[in-house]
């Protein structure tokens, strides 16, 4: 059982993961995110109709982790194909 991230894009103001879920008891996964400063926006998209089964939320956000938690030990599908996106941007440091 793992949730595996792979980046997708790492710009300097905007990264993509996709993540996998290996099992249905797979409950979460933290993962650095690299900013330096906490995410001002972090969103997940779906790529399967397991994502909704699932109830994937973020769970928390700091200076260097986003941390994902799946509320329902429901399917995780196909285990070869992400199962979501996570997109997160630096927050904004102009006039700061």
């Amino acid at each position: 059982m793992a949730v595996t991230n792979t980046a997708v894009f790492a710009g300097v103001d905007f990264k993509t993961w996709s993540i996998q879920a290996t099992a249905d008891g797979d409950l979460g996964i933290t993962f650095t995110h690299g900013f330096g400063a906490a995410p001002a926006e972090v969103s997940l998209r779906p790529m399967l109709a397991a994502f909704a089964a699932g109830n994937w939320i973020v769970s928390s956000v700091d200076a260097s982790q986003i941390i994902l938690a799946k509320i329902s030990a429901s399917t995780s599908s196909n285990a070869s194909l992400p199962l979501l996106m996570v997109q997160a941007r630096r927050p904004h440091t102009l006039g700061a």
